[in-house]
């Protein structure tokens, strides 16, 4: 549903709040699940699927609310004139806060899930951490 449909009916403010409240509760409750079930997913496979859910919901809660209110807020927020600069450096911004939050998070998660996928210890990716560079293999 366009977000432009019901944000001039409801409003801005509300329907950020609702989103707000909803994405954090989301992030409260995986929170929970996350410190009670950290080493005992085998045994209580039910609290990894609660944690699933609550991630789709977090999803859902913010394509309704803050997914396209910051794009409806950066186009307002700039006068005609400049409106189509204002858009870019906005779109700008926010495509590189989040590319930078993904850079940041994803590659411990990553060896986080290979570490508990194929029983490795922590030390072992940094042990072949100095064979890539750049790209490219320092020796075989």
């Amino acid at each position: 549903m366009p977000a432009v449909a019901y944000v001039d009916k409801v409003g801005r403010k509300p329907i950020l709040i609702v989103g707000a409240i909803g994405m954090a509760t989301c992030h409260i409750i995986i929170a929970v699940i996350f410190a009670k079930n950290e080493n005992q997913w085998e045994t209580h496979k039910g609290a990894g699927w609660a944690a699933v859910v609550m991630v789709w919901l977090f999803v859902v809660h913010f394509g309704y609310s803050w997914g396209p209110c910051a794009w409806i807020i950066i186009a307002e927020i700039w006068p005609l004139s400049q409106r189509p600069y204002g858009i870019a450096l906005g779109g700008k911004c926010l495509e590189s806060h989040i590319h930078q939050k993904n850079l940041q998070l994803t590659p411990n998660s990553v060896f986080k899930l290979d570490e508990q996928l194929h029983h490795r210890p922590s030390h072992a990716r940094h042990a072949r951490a100095p064979e890539i560079r750049n790209g490219t293999r320092l020796h075989d």
